[in-house]
C-alpha cells in the first residue's frame, strides 16, 4: 500500500525590507536645486511657525535686559541667543493670570507674565519645572506639632493660621 505524501502548503515568505529615509531632500528653487537635510527643514518650518506666532501677538516673546549687576548685559545676550521655547509660568492661588514677575538670573532681568504661554528661552522653561518642584516640597522634612512631616495648612488649623497670621 503506497502512501501519497502530502505537498507543504506553506508558501515562501518574501523578505520585505525597511524604507530608506533620505538623509538629505533635494528641494528645486527657482532654476537650480539645494539640497537639504529633514534637520534643516525642520529647524526653518519652526522658525517660521514661532516667526508667525510672535508676529500675531498670540505668543509674547520674552526678552532679558541688563540690570546694575557687572557683566549682567553678557547675560542678557547670552539668554536672549539661547533656543526658544513655548512655555507657562503657572499661577498660584488667588493670582490672576498675566501677572508679570521679574526672573533674575545672574543679574540679567526679565518680566514674565504667569498663566500665560510665552516664548522664552529654553534654560528659562526648565527652571519654571524646578520652581514648581521645590515650592511642592518646602517643608517636607520638617517635623511639626501633630506628630507628622511637613508644614503644610489646612483648613482644620485655626491654630496654625492664627500664629501665621493668615
Amino acid at each position: 500500500m503506497a502512501t501519497k505524501k502530502k505537498k507543504s502548503t506553506v508558501s515562501k515568505v518574501e523578505k520585505v525590507e525597511k524604507p530608506v529615509i533620505a538623509s538629505k531632500i533635494e528641494v528645486p528653487v527657482g532654476k537650480e536645486s539645494v539640497v537639504q537635510s529633514p534637520e534643516d527643514i525642520k529647524a526653518e518650518a519652526k522658525a517660521e511657525v514661532l516667526e508667525e506666532m510672535v508676529g500675531t501677538g498670540e505668543i509674547q516673546e520674552v526678552r532679558f535686559v541688563k540690570s546694575k549687576v557687572p557683566r549682567s548685559e553678557y547675560f542678557a545676550d547670552l539668554y536672549n541667543a539661547r533656543p526658544k521655547v513655548i512655555a507657562t509660568w503657572a499661577t498660584e492661588d488667588g493670582e490672576m493670570a498675566g501677572t508679570a514677575e521679574p526672573v533674575k538670573m545672574n543679574g540679567a532681568v526679565a518680566w514674565i507674565p504667569k498663566g500665560v504661554s510665552v516664548l522664552v528661552p529654553d534654560v528659562v522653561a526648565k527652571s519654571f519645572k524646578r520652581y514648581i518642584k521645590i515650592t511642592g516640597s518646602v517643608g517636607e522634612d520638617i517635623p511639626n506639632m501633630r506628630g507628622g512631616m511637613g508644614i503644610g495648612i489646612g483648613k482644620d488649623d485655626k491654630d496654625l493660621k492664627q500664629a501665621l497670621n493668615l
